[in-house]
């Protein structure tokens, strides 16, 4: 953003290497295709893409608030999308593309369950509260028909059924960890989440 309006400040690349001690970073930008701006008087967030994918224009890329070139060459990008077809042809040809299948049942049941269990822990304030481990009936459950973006908000949801039922069932509220997930827990979630809306005629 330019320097001479109030918010302007140093763009998210030279932020990154500003923070960094080296030069190669690892920048990912999950749902890449949302970048589409349907209103006219706003720029596209494509635009400075056409030269930060190709490596020739990349080294004398310019933050316009500092007015200085920066090396961008060194990048790599990680570009996620749920429908290439939004993205401009030109930035999908500067990419070498992976297609990743959904996850199976089998999967989402050993590994990846488990996984977001441990990332929701790690980012809360509140995750040590909570036991480290998924039970395999709760894992299997969770694993039956939900998305993972569905099964971490419902995980992140249970944790509060979980705990207002330990509160419940311990004579010191406040001290209690160790809480662990159980089925109940994530039915509550589900019951909550899935209530049908009421329609008119």
């Amino acid at each position: 953003m330019d320097i001479h309006y109030s918010s302007g400040a140093p763009g998210k690349i030279a932020h990154v290497f500003n923070t960094i001690e080296y030069a190669n970073p690892w920048i990912v930008l999950d749902e890449f295709e949302k970048g589409v701006f349907k209103s006219n008087d706003r720029p596209s967030v494509y635009i400075p893409f056409f030269s930060l994918l190709e490596s020739n224009t990349a080294k004398s890329f310019e933050d316009i608030t500092l007015s200085l070139p920066i090396d961008a060459s060194h990048i790599t990008w990680i570009l996620t999308a749920n429908d290439i077809s939004l993205i401009p042809e030109p930035l999908i040809t500067r990419c070498e593309q992976f297609k990743l299948d959904l996850p199976t049942k089998r999967q989402l049941y050993r590994h990846i369950i488990q996984s977001i269990w441990s990332d929701i822990l790690d980012d809360e304030p509140w995750g040590k509260q909570f036991s480290p481990i998924l039970t395999s009936v709760v894992r299997h459950f969770i694993a039956r028909d939900l998305s993972p973006r569905e099964i971490k908000r419902c995980l992140t949801l249970a944790c509060g059924y979980a705990a207002k039922r330990n509160i419940s069932s311990t004579q010191t509220p406040g001290k209690a960890k160790n809480i662990t997930i159980e089925i109940s827990d994530i039915k509550q979630t589900l019951n909550k989440t899935r209530k049908k809306t009421i329609g008119f005629i």
